[in-house]
C-alpha cells in the first residue's frame, strides 16, 4: 500500500492506494500517529483503494475515537465496494462517507 499524506493548515488529506489489510494496517496507523499533532479534520481519499480488511477498520475506528476529541474525519472517492464494507460493520453511521 502507499500513503501520501497532504498538511494544509489543521486539515490532513490521506491518499491510500493499494490495500488496507492486516499487513499494511500497522504501517498506517503508526504514519497517522506522527501526523496527528495540530489536526482537526482527516480526510481520506480512497479513489485507488482496493481493498479494506477489518484490520483496516479498526485503524480507522481508532482514529475516529481519537479525533472525536479534537476533530473530524471524512472519506472521499470509496468504491461502492468499500462502501459496502463500511456500511456492514455499521462505521457509515459515525463516519462521513
Amino acid at each position: 500500500m502507499t500513503i501520501n499524506e497532504d498538511k494544509n493548515g489543521d486539515e490532513l488529506i490521506i491518499s491510500l492506494e493499494g490495500k488496507l489489510d492486516a499487513f499494511t494496517a500497522p504501517e498506517l496507523q503508526s504514519e497517522l500517529e506522527d501526523s496527528l499533532e495540530g489536526i482537526n479534520k482527516v480526510i481520506f481519499d480512497f479513489s485507488k483503494l482496493v481493498y479494506l480488511s477489518s484490520a483496516g477498520i479498526r485503524v480507522l475506528f481508532w482514529l475516529k475515537k481519537r479525533l472525536n476529541e479534537q476533530g473530524k474525519m471524512t472519506v472521499r472517492n470509496a468504491s461502492d465496494r468499500i462502501k459496502e464494507i463500511i456500511s456492514c460493520v455499521g462505521f457509515s453511521e459515525i463516519l462521513e462517507v
